[in-house]
């Protein structure tokens, strides 16, 4: 009888366990959802203040103080320290603190900084901590899993988890944001890292833009706005060709109409063997469109830190960019989700243009209309849904991504330059990569003749080079 009772028991024991640690990791997966859901509101929210600040303040310091509490907010800091380059920049001055932040000598007690450095909290760049990390302008994680760091840091401040990351704007250094969160507090994740990495180039804007109110007249304020916001949008967009990509060519380019554009495209990795790439289209010209744009595209990367499906990528954008705009803005985009691995190219569109893919070889294109609405123009609590296909994308095939200012674009006697247009021309033309991007704009333009340029134009080619 013993015999049987004693299994019987560990077995009850065995499963007790189990169960306790299966809630245990349900109760854990449940926090890390609630946490990435707010991650994603505080960026909608973060950027949302932003705008309204920049265009109220009148007092500079104040609107860094506050700009450094929204960040602070957005990635759950229990301390934030927002620094600026001086106009020779090379040293840069804590603007504004959030929270206990340490002293420079928590960060590093191999580090002699002087007692005017330590006063006006001044450091050079290139010099302890902060400073070299600024001058290799890559942001930096530090966590107790990777705690060499720590070794030199003073263990009395009790610090544990480090976010520093360098703010640049056309490949100079601007500034730097540090975010610290103590024993007591949460550690910051990869996705908090992202997070922060995707609000910091607000940063330069807002000085700029804040201290240029604060001595210009309305005109000029208006035109070094389109000038700081054009600055902005192109440090932004990518390059035309994305790196580590091995079997795959793509290309992309956009002409603005403005000084700003409503269009974008990105290449965002997933992972070793993945690229989501994006072209998108916001409604509306100018300004108020190239904002709908930035925010979207944060947004977008921020959800790609935690990459579930290209569906549920779409439909966690639109839930953000649904709430927290308004009703007149929305985004019609076109994604395309490469695997290297497979071979394969998972293809979405979000309200936007055709999806166009051609047989190089036999020199036919295909339009392909996946279903799905613009992002942000309907709620998705309506059962919204996006339709996916995917294909084996063999050699001698290629997708073009392009926007409505292609085929909308109009001639001298109010003719647009339509589909049937780009079809016959991408379809006999010979050219390949680039080449072929910059054919259909110089045909557009032959097209269009004196008529100006009335939308922004967006193309992006994606070829496969196997084999080749």
């Amino acid at each position: 009888m013993l015999e049987i009772i004693i299994p019987f028991a560990i077995l009850i024991v065995v499963l007790l366990i189990l169960l306790i640690m299966s809630n245990f990791k349900s109760k854990k997966l449940e926090i890390e959802v609630e946490r990435n859901i707010q991650d994603r509101r505080a960026v909608v929210n973060f950027l949302n203040r932003f705008v309204h600040s920049i265009s109220t303040v009148d007092n500079i310091d104040n609107a860094i103080i506050s700009l450094a509490r929204y960040i602070s907010d957005a990635v759950h800091a229990r301390s934030l320290c927002l620094c600026l380059t001086d106009s020779e920049m090379v040293t840069l001055s804590v603007r504004a603190t959030i929270g206990p932040f340490p002293s420079f000598k928590d960060f590093d007690t191999t580090t002699e900084y002087s007692k005017d450095e330590l006063k006006t909290r001044n450091f050079p760049l290139g010099k302890g901590f902060l400073g070299k990390i600024a001058e290799g302008k890559k942001p930096v994680l530090i966590t107790t899993k990777n705690s060499a760091w720590l070794a030199n840091a003073n263990p009395e401040a009790k610090i544990n988890s480090v976010m520093v990351v360098p703010v640049v704007l056309e490949r100079e250094i601007k500034g730097l944001i540090c975010a610290v969160n103590f024993d007591e507090g949460l550690t910051f994740t990869n996705s908090d890292l992202d997070l922060l990495v995707s609000v910091s180039g607000h940063t330069t804007l807002a000085r700029n833009m804040i201290e240029t109110y604060d001595h210009m007249g309305e005109q000029q304020r208006i035109h070094q706005e389109l000038e700081f916001a054009r600055t902005m949008q192109s440090s932004l967009m990518p390059t035309s060709t994305p790196d580590g990509i091995k079997d795959f060519e793509v290309f992309a380019h956009n002409k603005p109409a403005m000084e700003v554009s409503g269009d974008f495209y990105d290449f965002i990795k997933i992972d070793e063997n993945r690229h989501l790439l994006v072209v998108g289209d916001a409604s509306g010209k100018g300004v108020p469109a190239c904002m709908i744009m930035t925010m979207t595209r944060s947004i977008l990367r921020s959800l790609c830190s935690n990459f579930t499906s290209l569906e549920e990528i779409l439909l966690e954008l639109n839930d953000n960019i649904f709430k927290d705009t308004e009703p007149s803005r929305f985004m019609t985009m076109a994604f395309a989700l490469l695997d290297e691995k497979t071979g394969t190219l998972e293809c979405a569109r979000a309200g936007h243009t055709e999806l166009l893919i051609r047989n190089n070889i036999k020199k036919t294109v295909l339009p392909v209309m996946p279903e799905g609405p613009a992002i942000g123009l309907l709620p998705n609590d309506l059962g919204l849904t996006f339709e996916t296909f995917s294909l084996q994308f063999e050699e001698g095939y290629s997708l073009l991504f392009f926007t409505d200012g292609i085929t909308e674009a109009l001639n001298e006697v109010d003719e647009e330059y339509g589909l049937q247009r780009l079809l016959d021309i991408w379809g006999d033309c010979d050219l390949d990569g680039i080449d072929v991007v910059n054919a259909i704009l110089n045909d557009v333009e032959d097209f269009s003749g004196d008529m100006p340029q009335l939308d922004d134009q967006t193309l992006m080619v994606i070829s496969s080079r196997k084999g080749k």
